[in-house]
């Protein structure tokens, strides 16, 4: 069985489906457990990633963070086998791992908001690394989602502090790099953190990522807790300023107000000596499945072109502009001549204003499919490659040329829908959101774009 689990249901024409079977195979394309076997080799005491060879010394320890550690887990666990001395992983909640092997412990945290059990894991991990010692390899395997399922608060603050400037800023549209930037500098295991913490152990440190940031950037996936951070307590302090103002906690604006006057140690920065010798390496991104959803709507006899790995803006606006190329596919064709396929991936925003269910996917569909109202045959689909979209039970949607005429007959206000942030209502009721459940992938998010000229 694919990822979709609803395939049938939502698969209102033959193009419909085609779409959904094409990003069934983007996911396919990102899965650790495929990926890892082809991208990584052992040889004894080496192991070759991407061809290049990295040593394996003393104790190998795992230790995974991450919507999709566990996947990356078993594909790791399958590697190297015997050669694994322990670890840990944190997964979300109701997130279920099938074992492989049984090296490594699983535990769970809170997922977008940090709670009790995020922190509670995290000093799990963190005991495991105190056992690591001169001359061992730590191996970290890090997925989005990390940012929430790895944290010990800095200073005073509680785990509650934590959970709400995340909320804040998640509900302002702040992008990641922002919201991430604010993390880092409330935290113990962020920006660098844990990396200096293993290399002061004299361990070997080789950090395997799966990117679900536009860009790859090493220090914003997962808050690069390997990685150096070149920012700084008073970019996080302009950052809550522009985005919550005076909303911000006291407990958080005095620790931010402390590092900002240089009472607090910051971050360790590019070129921080006690971070050199750590490789950061990016083993799967959404260039991995754009490529293979390339290589399948070719297949399918789709004009197809890649338009960008870098969509980011509120996802209303994204949708309005992706309707608008499918509408010039069809009425001029270009960028290219229907039956066309155009494949983009990125991150978008919300501003939370209204009260509804849905997440940036579902309401860039919803965007594109009031656009698209009368068009000729015409699809944008937005789906979360980790399988949760928003606060919703769906990882996406569909809209398309009739979606806006099948809610005039049922009486649906899409625009209604749409300013009340309540998008998974509106697509469900018009069957048109998709359902994967937790993928066990974060690539960020993958849209298509397809048209058909009507016979």
């Amino acid at each position: 069985m694919g990822f979709i689990k609803n395939i049938d249901e939502i698969s209102h024409t033959d193009l419909h489906r085609d779409v959904l079977e094409i990003i069934e195979k983007g996911l396919e394309a990102a899965d650790p457990e495929k990926v890892f076997p082809e991208r990584l080799r052992l040889e004894g005491e080496k192991l070759y990633i991407m061809g290049r060879e990295h040593r394996l010394a003393g104790r190998v320890y795992i230790i995974g963070i991450g919507k999709a550690s566990g996947k990356m887990m078993n594909a790791i666990e399958r590697i190297l086998g015997d050669r694994i001395y322990r670890g840990a992983i944190i997964v979300p909640k109701g997130y279920r791992v099938e074992r492989k092997l049984n090296k490594i412990e699983i535990l769970e945290g809170e997922h977008p908001i940090p709670g009790k059990a995020t922190q509670r894991s995290s000093e799990r991990i963190m005991e495991i690394i105190e056992e690591i010692g001169e001359g061992d390899t730590a191996v970290i395997l890090i997925s989005g989602g990390a940012s929430a399922l790895f944290e010990i608060p800095a200073e005073d603050l509680g785990i509650e502090d934590i959970a709400e400037i995340t909320q804040e800023l998640l509900r302002s549209g702040a992008t990641i790099e922002e919201i991430n930037t604010v993390r880092k500098h409330l935290s113990r295991t962020k920006g660098g953190r844990l990396g200096k913490t293993l290399k002061r152990r004299k361990a070997h440190v080789i950090t395997l990522i799966m990117s679900d940031v536009v860009g790859d950037p090493i220090d914003i996936i997962a808050s690069g807790p390997t990685a150096p951070d070149p920012t700084t307590y008073c970019q996080a302090k302009e950052i809550l300023r522009r985005r919550i103002g005076r909303k911000t906690s006291e407990k958080i604006e005095r620790v931010i107000e402390k590092g900002c006057r240089g009472e607090l140690e910051e971050t360790p920065k590019p070129g921080d000596l006690e971070l050199e010798g750590i490789s950061n390496i990016v083993i799967i991104s959404n260039t991995d499945s754009l490529r293979e959803m390339r290589r399948e709507s070719k297949a399918r006899k789709y004009n197809t072109i890649i338009l960008s790995n870098t969509i980011e803006g509120e996802a209303r606006e994204a949708g309005k502009i992706l309707a608008s190329i499918a509408k010039a596919m069809l009425r001029i064709g270009e960028p290219t001549k229907p039956p066309a396929v155009i494949l983009a991936a990125g991150e978008t925003t919300v501003r939370v204003k209204g009260k509804g269910v849905g997440g940036r996917n579902q309401e860039l569909a919803l965007s594109a499919g009031i656009k698209l109202k009368n068009e000729r045959e015409a699809i944008v689909a937005s789906i979360g490659s980790d399988g949760i979209d928003g606060n919703s039970i769906a990882a996406g949607g569909i809209g398309d040329h009739t979606l806006q005429s099948e809610a005039d007959a049922l009486g649906i206000d899409l625009i209604e829908y749409l300013e009340n942030n309540d998008s998974y209502t509106a697509l469900s009721r018009l069957k048109r959101t998709i359902v994967t459940g937790y993928t066990g992938i974060n690539i960020g998010d993958l849209i298509l774009i397809a048209s058909r000229r009507r016979e």
